[in-house]
């Protein structure tokens, strides 16, 4: 991947959205974090809108606790945030190491103070986690990611346009989970996850499904901290609260809150100072104008992403009428008085007596002991029209936890279906049955889910067929995410892992071919160059060769043309012409010739 302006180093984590390299920004010669959005995301048809938008807000935070973005931009398919790099690693891998009280204290300020910043100007977070508050190399804990999650949402809320439900589950508040309009205190209550986490190294809500971390988070009471951390128990139930008008208005009341415990004074949550305004995303966050659709590139995945939304919508609004209404485990006793015939006024006091204790025993669920106590008062008073109503009432309810037994047994099983019908069996005989409504609206939710799910795999499947890898990966980890479970889970994971095989194989291939291909063709130019070297040399050793043999011919002829001298003395002249020729061959073969020679050749040869 090549993104002008920066050298990749090497990749430092991946999300499900993005991935972040540690870059070198060539220009400046300085090490930055970029957050290379994943290219799938370029679909959305209103992706680069939000994320110059988005971009513009987040460059504009400027404070000591916040990431610094350095830039934005996009390159081909690809859109990068250039940011600070933080060497210093992550608050999640500090919880594991343990932290002390002072240390957590310090950190959850300056993350408080950096969430108040943001929240003036109406950036919500959405994702506030350990892994996104990072450490400069001065220990300086910083909140990384501003805007970025905010910057994937078409809406207010946290439904994406593929019916994702963006954020952390163990992190998200309870409106967060519902895909209701957020505000500060969203950010608020994810913190107070953080700040459990950091004094006790253990996150309050345990699960690994969905939709029970969702019930537990929506339904079960705020964690009791150790006895040792018992001081922070006001804020941790404050920054918990299922309701957000129950929580801090805003960090600065969070921020006093701690300050106050720290110099000793007693903390009453309902003395806090709301004076302060709520920061809502709806009226103080810049609005994105809404666009024209445009033709999806499939009616197929068109429609499918519409289903998904729909279907999770549906669930969310099932799930939270559920978790926020109140259902009283036994039925009130006042209800049950009311609904019986009214008493005569000389009602004799043993039947009064034992109405009352069968009432008792009642509300404990101890059937045999209720009807026990009815059928002594019944001695006593045989046509008490109380009592006999009361007995009718506790015997459906007899029955009808024999129901419920077998419906929570077929629960157990998986059998969702069979378990329904059992418990409508039950209500039909006792149809106020408390603990019936309740499992009743449990394996409601349940069921969406399993249609949710189901699509997930549908989707996958289909995904698969049409040999779009990426796509499937990304619907099962959804279904993953959703109910870890599912049947058909594995068997989808290994079709996925078997189509992705011979495309890893191929790229690993190509990867170990390369370097020998290289080198093949390293080897086969020194090997032409040296061969070439050689013709030269060889071309060049013959005409040398040949221009020697020139030379010697016409020295050899020109001494043969040459006129025979007439001397005294013949023999004498004939001898030097013989030298003259032997020296002049010799230097014009190259061979050495001694100075008595070259003298010789001088003077006597013409």
């Amino acid at each position: 991947m090549e993104i002008p302006g920066y050298t990749v180093v090497r990749e430092l984590s991946k999300g499900g959205m993005a991935t972040v390299y540690l870059a070198v920004q060539d220009r400046l010669n300085r090490q930055v974090a970029l957050k290379v959005i994943e290219p799938a995301l370029e679909d959305d048809e209103n992706f680069a809108e939000r994320f110059i938008k988005e971009g513009r807000i987040s460059i504009q935070l400027k404070h000591p606790n916040i990431i610094a973005l350095y830039d934005f931009n996009s390159h081909g398919h690809y859109y990068y945030f250039s940011m600070e790099f933080l060497p210093g690693g992550t608050l999640a891998e500090r919880i594991e190491t343990g932290l002390t009280t002072e240390h957590a204290l310090v950190i959850i300020k300056q993350i408080a103070k950096a969430l108040a910043y943001a929240h003036q100007f109406g950036i919500i977070h959405r994702d506030v986690k350990p892994r996104n508050i990072l450490f400069r190399q001065d220990g300086t804990p910083i909140l990384s990611d501003f805007g970025i999650a905010k910057m994937m949402d078409a809406e207010a809320t946290q439904l994406t346009a593929s019916g994702i439900v963006m954020g952390s589950p163990r992190y998200m508040s309870p409106e967060q989970i519902s895909g209701k309009t957020l505000d500060a205190r969203s950010d608020l209550y994810s913190l107070g996850i953080v700040f459990y986490e950091m004094l006790t190294q253990q996150i309050p809500y345990h699960s690994s499904d969905a939709i029970n971390l969702a019930l537990m988070r929506c339904a079960e009471p705020s964690p009791e901290l150790p006895s040792d951390f018992g001081k922070f128990q006001p804020i941790i139930n404050k920054l918990l609260a299922k309701n957000p008008e129950d929580r801090f208005d805003n960090a600065e009341q969070l921020i006093d809150a701690i300050e106050r415990i720290e110099t000793g004074q007693c903390l009453d949550p309902r003395s806090v100072d709301r004076s302060l305004p709520v920061v809502s995303l709806i009226t103080a966050a810049p609005k994105i104008p809404p666009t024209p659709s445009a033709p999806s590139k499939t009616v197929r995945s068109k429609t499918a992403l519409v289903i998904g939304s729909l279907l999770i919508l549906a669930v969310i609004v099932v799930t939270g009428a559920y978790l926020f209404r109140v259902r009283p485990s036994l039925v009130p006793d006042s209800e049950i008085r009311q609904s019986s015939p009214p008493a005569p006024a000389e009602r004799s006091a043993s039947a009064i007596h034992y109405e009352r204790l069968a009432m008792e025993s009642l509300q404990r669920g101890e059937w045999e002991p209720s009807l026990e106590l009815i059928g002594l008062g019944l001695n006593a008073t045989p046509n008490d029209d109380r009592l006999l109503a009361l007995r009718d009432r506790v015997q459906k309810y007899q029955q009808a936890a024999h129901w419920l037994a077998k419906a929570r047994e077929r629960q157990q099983q998986g059998a969702l279906d069979e378990s329904l019908k059992l418990i409508e069996r039950g209500l039909q005989i006792a149809p106020d049955q408390p603990d019936l409504l309740k499992l009743r609206d449990q394996l409601e939710v349940r069921a969406k889910l399993e249609q949710i799910a189901n699509q997930y795999a549908d989707w996958a499947n289909d995904a698969l067929t049409q040999g779009d890898l990426r796509k499937a990966e990304d619907y099962l980890a959804q279904l993953s995410q959703i109910k870890p479970d599912h049947p058909r889970l594995p068997i989808l994971k290994r079709d996925l892992q078997a189509k992705q095989e011979p495309v890893t194989t191929a790229i690993q291939r190509r990867m170990e071919e390369t370097p020998r291909q290289q080198m093949d063709e390293e080897l086969k130019r020194r090997m032409e160059a040296e061969a070439k070297r050689k013709t030269e040399e060889e071309i060049k050793r013959q005409a040398v060769e040949e221009a020697k043999r020139k030379a010697a011919e016409r020295t050899r002829r020109q001494v043969a043309e040459q006129p025979k001298q007439q001397t005294a003395t013949p023999d004498t002249g004939g001898n030097n012409n013989r030298r003259c020729g032997d020296i002049l061959s010799r230097l014009t073969l190259g061979e050495p010739v001694p100075d008595e020679d070259r003298t010789f050749l001088s003077k006597r040869c013409r």
